[in-house]
């Protein structure tokens, strides 16, 4: 069902004032609504492109060096240990 503008308009019209602002936040809150499934459904196309990206398992091989003492406890929670 399809409604005109001016039927919309005429309809709002005879609505008292406070109501009508209400109106006005209720399309308000739909547009930023909108704005946002749409700016989501952009992310969904662009994650999709990215899923095709083939991947190499190992490419990082040599270019991450984890410290000798990276399991060691932190000075800092040394409180807490006992």
């Amino acid at each position: 069902m399809t409604h005109s503008i001016q039927e919309i308009s005429a309809k709002i019209s005879v609505l008292p004032d406070s109501i009508q602002q209400e109106v006005i936040d209720f399309i308000e809150f739909m547009q930023i609504k909108v704005d946002r499934q749409s700016a989501a459904d952009k992310n969904l196309s662009t994650e999709d492109e990215f899923s095709t990206v083939s991947r190499k398992a190992g490419a990082l091989a040599g270019r991450i060096k984890i410290s000798d003492d990276f399991n060691a406890p932190l000075a800092d929670f040394s409180d807490f240990e006992q």
